[in-house]
């Protein structure tokens, strides 16, 4: 049964076309269970991508790795992940594509000291629509990076046994974990008590529900206080629990340079008409 209730700010939709294309790719391959683990192989840096709802004690973990596999656009494509769908459909009901209660979303970050590029106190957060977080001071982003490190990822690598469907999974159970990700989710708007609408739902369903993936550098590491975070990219999530992420695009100096010439142009052309209209 579908849930009524709505969001007041819904997310950007963006058609998931790539679905398609994805399990033609092998897809499908992705769904082949994954043998037993121990803990979440997790490491600081990596990102992780979190499913909770407010009626449910359990949420669901998946490790995506190293944040900077999407920071350099070397990630891209549906994420080989094993058999989350199996997963969401026993946490959260068969029908959790349509849930307007069911809310995901992604975190990283650096705190200890520099990872693979990303200086201490690094973010990365999802955002339901296409507007960047600011870059705050050092100390400011200290907060939610330890929290999302030493919180959420290493209490998960250590108390957590990973899924029988994923070896990058885990179910997290209320009763049974103090730093479970439902627990840094304040409210829907409101995350690791500092990102705000970084959570999206399937109210809309799954087309309707994509993920922008911020990065924020603080000041002392090459950020600028106030300046816009970094757009890396858009996850993406299919009825079949297929999650794919779209890099960023940045365009070769060659393209600027022939968009800077255009618009060169066009300006040329308006100052013309205008000066015609002033001579008439």
């Amino acid at each position: 049964m579908k849930h009524k209730d709505k969001k007041t700010e819904k997310p950007m939709t963006i058609k998931n076309l790539g679905v398609a294309a994805a399990l033609a790719l092998g897809g499908w391959a992705c769904l082949t269970p994954a043998a037993d683990a121990a803990t979440l192989n997790y490491a600081e840096g990596d990102l992780l991508m979190g499913f909770y709802s407010p009626s449910e004690t359990t949420s669901y973990v998946i490790d995506l790795g190293a944040a900077s596999g999407y920071r350099d656009g070397t990630v891209s494509g549906p994420l080989n992940l094993g058999n989350i769908f199996a997963d969401l459909n026993t946490v959260f009901g068969t029908e959790w594509q349509t849930r307007d209660d069911l809310y995901w979303g992604v975190f990283g970050g650096t705190y200890t000291g520099t990872v693979n590029g990303d200086s201490p106190n690094t973010l990365y957060a999802s955002r339901a629509f296409a507007s960047a977080y600011e870059i705050a001071s050092n100390s400011s982003q200290a907060q939610p990076a330890s929290k999302i490190v030493n919180g959420l990822g290493f209490n998960a690598k250590q108390l957590d046994t990973v899924s029988v469907n994923s070896s990058v999974a885990i179910k997290q159970i209320d009763s049974t974990h103090p730093n479970q990700f439902q627990d840094y989710q304040q409210n829907p708007n409101s995350s690791f008590s500092y990102f705000n609408g970084a959570m999206s739902t399937f109210a809309d369903g799954t087309e309707g529900s994509a993920l922008y993936l911020y990065r924020m550098p603080t000041p002392a590491f090459g950020g600028t206080l106030g300046a816009e975070g970094s757009l890396e990219g858009v996850f993406t999530i299919s009825d079949t629990g297929i999650v794919s992420f779209s890099a960023s695009p940045v365009p070769e100096p060659a393209t600027v340079a022939l968009l800077a010439i255009g618009g060169l142009f066009i300006l040329l052309r308006v100052r013309r008409k205008m000066s015609a209209a002033r001579v008439s």
